[in-house]
């Protein structure tokens, strides 16, 4: 269709083929058309739908922007939980391998042994009631106070099994026993805990303790009757050989062959057994300073091992108060069976943190796979929204191009009826002058004749016009035909504009209410998130707590070293 509204014909002679191109409604009206258009106010209301337009996009626009800005923050937020999860799960890493180590270093440093290739494997028990004890080191026992270990406040502090807050500020922290060795080599041998009220734990006698003193007394009285027989056997022989100078050379020499072998014999077997149990003490002493404790002798090392236990037993009261059910005197291998319990709690509570670690991670990529799908459709709704905005756009202005030619068209068509009309004016007025001339033939024969020729002028004039108007007729019912059908096409058009219009509106709150239903449960996944982490953070703070707490104690615990 021309500018003119008249189709051109395609090849199959169809008149809806072809393209159409409509002008813009302010090219094709003149001034007279502008200021009627302005008068009856229709610039004005189409003004106000433009701008009605223009505003309903910008609202549109506004809007996808109000979203994107929602999803960048909730990018952010995602973002920043991921972040903190990962140092503080850095940091709970961190701080529990570094208490493992701290444990595994004390509990080295409490029961580690080193064993040389050339010692004998010796038990943990036999080590501890090794017979070279405290009484040894001091065989006078005329005073009664050499078996006292601790002092009267010590004794009043080892009745409780738990110091009180008063006592526990004042009761010194018990040293480190020795540096980091290596661990233990040799076997360790569980003996029977003795069953004691863990309610009140009373400085009761210790029946291994009796025992090493009975062992030791037994030692001690071996060694003195080996020293007693080998000073009678000295004396006997310096007497014997007294006796024997001054004798005469009659006694016969098989008799003197004879004691003489008797008494060396004797006295070679008691020098192999003295020389026997000084080499065992030498390899029990040997043994007992390999073990890497400090001392320069078997009794300081004697004394650092009671002191390791006891320490790390006081340690394990001071991390865990009132929680352990081991006596302060208990033995060394029960200290070291409740320490490597405590450890392997503390690594199960690790592997436990990194498997909820794991699992926040992977809950972590879900949410984001699930917020990338999310973000990819509302991106491909948008892209949907902008071509079918632009759809309407163009239909949009097809109708504004539709109404400014069937404008035009009411307009010529109110200009031929206006030409009509004045025809029809000329056409009475013209049959009004006939009337006259008539009458005025009829009453004047002469005047007729003599304007005849002016009534034929006439004749031909009314003739021409008459003409004019059957032409005029013809195009005005052209006209109204094309008036029609531009009519029907262009209501058609709106109906389809509607409906189309409609169905964009539905599918677009359609998708509006699936975004928001989405963002509600990505809202209610973030909260659960942040519910799971800030448990792990608690979780971590109590971590923290405890190592704090670890941390605090060792200055009181170098400050018990050193009063120690």
């Amino acid at each position: 269709m021309t500018s003119s509204g008249i189709p051109h014909l395609d090849a199959q002679g169809s008149p809806y083929g072809g393209e159409v191109y409509f002008l813009p409604l302010r090219q094709v009206l003149d001034g007279r058309v502008k200021r009627r258009i302005r008068r009856n106010g229709l610039s004005e209301e189409m003004n106000n739908i433009s701008a009605e337009r223009r505003r309903r996009s910008e609202e549109t626009k506004a809007e996808i922007e109000r979203l994107k800005a929602e999803l960048a923050e909730k990018d952010e937020e995602i973002e920043r939980l991921h972040d903190e999860t990962v140092v503080l799960d850095t940091d709970r890493v961190w701080d529990l391998e570094q208490q493992v180590e701290t444990l595994k270093r004390q509990l080295a440093n409490r029961s580690g042994v080193q064993q040389t290739p050339s010692s004998p494997a010796y038990e943990w028990t036999r080590a501890a009631r090794d017979p070279f004890s405290d009484d040894f080191m001091d065989l006078d026992n005329d005073d009664g106070d050499g078996d006292e270990e601790f002092g009267e406040a010590t004794r009043a502090e080892l009745v409780c099994s738990t110091p009180s807050r008063r006592m526990r500020a004042s009761f010194p922290t018990p040293p480190a026993t020795s540096p980091e060795p290596q661990l233990p080599q040799t076997p360790c041998r569980r003996l029977a805990t003795p069953h004691l009220n863990t309610s009140v734990q009373a400085a009761l006698p210790d029946p291994e303790k009796r025992q090493l003193e009975q062992e030791l007394e037994s030692l001690q009285l071996e060694v003195k009757k080996l020293t007693t027989t080998l000073e009678s056997y000295t004396a006997l022989t310096s007497r014997l050989s007294d006796k024997l100078t001054p004798l005469s050379a009659q006694t016969t020499s098989e008799q003197s062959s004879s004691e003489a072998g008797d008494l060396e014999v004797h006295l070679a077997t008691v020098l192999q057994n003295l020389s026997d149990k000084t080499a065992a003490l030498a390899e029990l002493d040997t043994s007992l300073k390999s073990l890497g404790f400090p001392g320069s002798d078997a009794f300081e090392v004697i004394d650092s091992l009671r002191t390791g236990f006891r320490s790390a037993r006081l340690e394990l009261e001071y991390l865990t108060p009132g929680e352990v059910t081991l006596p302060l005197t208990g033995a060394g291998a029960e200290v070291l069976d409740l320490v490597l319990t405590q450890l392997r709690a503390l690594a199960q509570k690790a592997h436990d943190a990194d498997e909820s670690i794991d699992e926040y991670h992977e809950i972590e990529l879900s949410l984001r796979q699930q917020l990338n799908a999310r973000v990819t459709a509302m991106d491909s709704l948008h892209t949907q929204l902008t071509k079918t905005t632009r759809e309407s756009h163009a239909k949009d202005a097809r109708i504004t191009d539709l109404e400014v030619g069937l404008d035009r068209l009411k307009s010529a068509a109110c200009a031929y009826t206006r030409d009509i009309a004045e025809l029809e004016a000329l056409v009475e007025h013209m049959e009004g002058e006939l009337t006259t001339a008539n009458t005025d033939r009829h009453n004047a024969i002469a005047a007729q004749q003599a304007g005849t020729l002016a009534l034929t002028e006439k004749t031909s004039t009314i003739t021409a016009l008459e003409e004019k108007l059957t032409t005029a007729l013809a195009h005005t019912t052209d006209l109204q035909s094309q008036l029609t059908d531009l009519t029907a096409a262009h209501a058609a058009t709106l109906a389809a504009h509607k409906d189309e219009l409609a169905a964009l509106t539905r599918a677009h709150s359609a998708a509006l209410a699936q975004r928001d239903a989405r963002a509600a449960e990505l809202r209610a996944e973030v909260e659960r998130l942040g519910a799971a982490l800030r448990e792990a953070h608690e979780a971590v703070q109590k971590l923290r707590a405890e190592n704090g707490q670890l941390r605090a104690e060792g200055p009181r615990r170098g400050a018990g070293r050193g009063r120690l």
